[in-house]
C-alpha cells in the first residue's frame, strides 16, 4: 500500500534518503515516516497538510483493516462514505466502531475507466480524538454508472456498496463489457462479495448475481478470489445433501465453461504455456473434480488407472505433476482398495517430498470407512513410514472429508494422551489437529463434546491455547452461519436453478 501510495520513485528515494540519514546511528519509525513524508510532498502524493507519520500511525498501531461503505443518492449525486472495522462475524462492539484508519481512497466510473492510476483522489481522515470524519462526494458519477473504489487494490481496505451501485456493477460484469473493469479489480468485486455475505452483511443473492459472469471469465485472479472464497460454503453445506447438491449444480454451472477451456485434465501445453496459466489450470481441474464433473472424473479415474498398469510406476508417472493431487484424490475417492495401497505403496518408495507430501493428502480422499479407520491408525504408528513432518497432512486430509471428519474426531477424543505423547509435550501440533477437526464441526452437541473433552484434559493443551481459542471461534462461526443460511440457501438455489433449467438431482458418485 505505501509504495503504491508514494509511487516507485517517490518510495525508494524515500527509503534510500532514509538509510544514507541514519546510516551511522539509530533510528525510529518516526524517522522513516519523515522521509516519506518529504517525497510524498515532493512527487504531489499527499496534499502538504498531510503528514506519513499521521497517516501510517493509524495502520501500524492497532489491529485489523477497515470497512468501507459507499452509499449513493441516486437523485441528488452525493455518495455518503463511511469506515468501520472489518469483522468476519459482522459484530462491532462500541470500541471497535471507533476505530479509525486514514483510508486513501482512489475511485474511477465508467467515463473514466481509469485503473492505472492508483493515487488517491480524496483520504478518508481522523480527527484529533481519532473518530472518523464524515465524508461526502459530490456529482461524481452518473445514476445510470457504477462507480469502483481501491483501484488495483493499491489500499488495503473492504468496499461494501449500496445495492444500487452493485446491480450497475453487476451488470457490466455480466456483459460483454466485463473486461473493461481490471482484472485485480475484478478479483476484488468477488473477493468482497463473497465475504460480505459469508460474514452476514448481505445475503447470497447477489453474491451469485456476481459469480455468474465468472461463465466468460479467463483469467487467473478472479477464479482464484471465487474458488478459494465459496470453499468453505461447500464444506459447511456437505452435511446438508440437497443444499449441498444444489451449490455443487450451480457450480458445474459457472464452472464448465473455464475447465473446457483449460482443456480439461489433458496435458494441454496451450493452457500451461504461462505460469498464471499453469495455475488457472490447476485450481479449475481440482474444482471440476471436486464437485463430480464427469468429464474430469473420468480422465482422472483413466490416469491414474493407465500409470497402475506401467511396469515401473516409481519411474514412469505420466500424470503432469501440476495435475496430480486432482488425479490422485479423485482416483482415491471414487477408487477401491486396491487403488488405495498402490498409493500407499508410491508413498514409501518415492524420495521426492513433493510428491510424498501430495500422495499423503490424496490418501485421505478415500470414502471408505474402513480404509480410513486403518489410514488413521497407520499415520500414528512409529513402526509405519509416515515422516514425521507429514503425520498432521495425513490427519487433517482425514479429517476434512465428509466420511472422514466424524472418525478423526473420534479418535482424537479416544487416544488425546497417545497422542499427546507421539508429539511430545513442547509440540503444538496437537493444536493443529484441533484445528483440523474444528473446521467441520457445525452442531452444538458436537461442539459441547470437544470443549468437555479439552476442558478434561487441559494439561495436554498448554502449548496449543492459541490454537484452542482459535478453533473456539471458528466451531462458534460456523454454528452461526448454518443457522442463518441453510434452510434460506435451499430455497435459494432451488429458485435460481429452476430459472436456469438446471433444477434436477444431482446423486454422488
Amino acid at each position: 500500500m505505501l509504495h503504491m501510495l508514494l509511487g516507485q520513485d517517490g518510495f525508494f528515494e524515500g527509503v534510500r534518503d532514509y538509510l544514507m540519514k541514519h546510516k551511522y546511528g539509530n533510528a525510529e519509525q518516526d524517522d522513516l515516516w519523515a522521509a516519506f513524508t518529504e517525497k510524498a510532498h515532493k512527487f504531489n502524493r499527499i496534499e502538504p497538510k498531510y503528514d506519513m507519520k499521521v497517516i501510517m500511525d493509524s495502520w501500524t498501531l492497532q489491529t485489523g483493516y477497515p470497512l468501507v461503505r459507499v452509499n449513493r443518492n441516486y437523485d441528488t449525486g452525493a455518495i455518503e462514505i463511511s469506515q468501520h472495522r472489518y469483522l468476519e462475524n459482522n459484530t462491532i462492539s462500541e470500541e471497535e466502531a471507533k476505530k479509525c484508519w486514514w483510508v486513501p481512497l482512489s475511485y474511477t466510473t465508467p467515463n473514466e475507466l481509469d485503473f492505472e492510476n492508483t493515487s488517491p483522489k480524496v483520504w478518508m481522515e481522523c480527527d484529533e480524538s481519532g473518530k472518523s470524519v464524515p465524508l461526502k462526494l459530490e456529482n461524481v458519477v452518473g445514476p445510470q454508472d457504477w462507480i469502483i473504489f481501491n483501484i488495483q487494490l493499491s489500499g488495503v481496505y473492504r468496499v461494501m456498496y449500496d445495492m444500487g451501485n452493485w446491480r450497475l456493477l453487476n451488470a457490466t460484469l455480466n456483459s460483454d463489457k466485463f473486461s473493461s473493469i481490471n482484472v485485480m479489480n475484478r478479483a476484488h468485486l468477488i473477493d468482497d462479495v463473497i465475504s460480505f455475505a459469508w460474514s452476514g452483511y448481505h445475503d447470497y443473492d447477489i453474491t451469485f448475481d456476481v459469480l455468474e459472469y465468472l461463465t466468460k471469465e479467463r483469467e487467473y485472479l478472479p477464479w482464484k478470489a471465487a474458488l478459494d472464497g465459496l470453499s468453505s460454503v461447500i464444506r459447511l453445506l456437505r452435511p446438508f445433501t440437497e443444499q449441498h447438491d444444489y451449490f455443487k449444480t450451480y457450480l458445474r454451472y459457472i464452472i464448465e465453461p473455464i475447465y473446457y477451456h483449460v482443456e480439461g485434465l489433458n496435458n494441454s501445453l496451450e493452457a500451461t504455456k504461462t505460469h498464471s496459466g499453469i495455475l488457472l489450470k490447476s485450481l479449475v481441474t481440482g474444482w471440476a473434480c471436486r464437485i463430480e464433473l464427469e468429464d474430469c472424473v473420468q480422465t482422472a479415474v483413466s490416469y491414474f488407472q493407465q500409470w497402475k498398469q506401467t511396469k515401473n510406476p516409481d519411474e514412469e508417472n505420466q500424470i503432469p505433476a501440476d495435475l496430480r493431487p486432482t488425479v490422485y484424490c479423485t482416483a482415491i475417492r471414487h477408487g477401491d482398495k486396491d487403488d488405495w495401497q498402490f498409493l500407499w505403496q508410491r508413498y514409501r518408495a518415492s524420495n521426492v517430498a513433493t510428491e510424498k507430501r501430495t500422495i499423503i493428502v490424496s490418501l485421505g480422499c478415500s470414502r471408505n470407512e474402513k480404509v480410513l479407520r486403518d489410514y488413521i491408525d497407520l499415520t500414528f504408528d512409529k513402526a509405519e513410514y509416515i515422516r514425521t513432518q507429514d503425520v498432521t497432512f495425513a490427519f487433517s486430509s482425514i479429517a476434512r472429508s465428509e466420511v472422514g471428519a466424524p472418525i478423526a474426531r473420534d479418535y482424537f477424543a479416544q487416544n488425546l494422551a497417545a497422542l499427546h505423547n507421539f508429539f511430545g509435550p513442547q509440540s503444538t501440533d496437537l493444536g493443529r489437529l484441533l484445528s483440523s477437526l474444528s473446521s467441520q464441526i457445525i452442531s452444538t452437541e458436537d461442539f459441547e463434546k470437544i470443549t468437555q473433552l479439552i476442558d478434561s484434559n487441559k494439561e495436554y493443551f498448554k502449548k496449543a491455547e492459541k490454537s484452542v481459542q482459535s478453533a473456539y471461534e471458528t466451531i462458534n462461526f460456523n454454528i452461526q452461519w448454518i443457522g442463518r443460511n441453510v434452510q434460506d440457501m435451499k430455497s435459494r438455489l432451488a429458485d435460481r436453478l429452476s430459472l436456469m433449467g438446471l433444477l434436477k438431482t444431482h446423486v454422488d458418485a
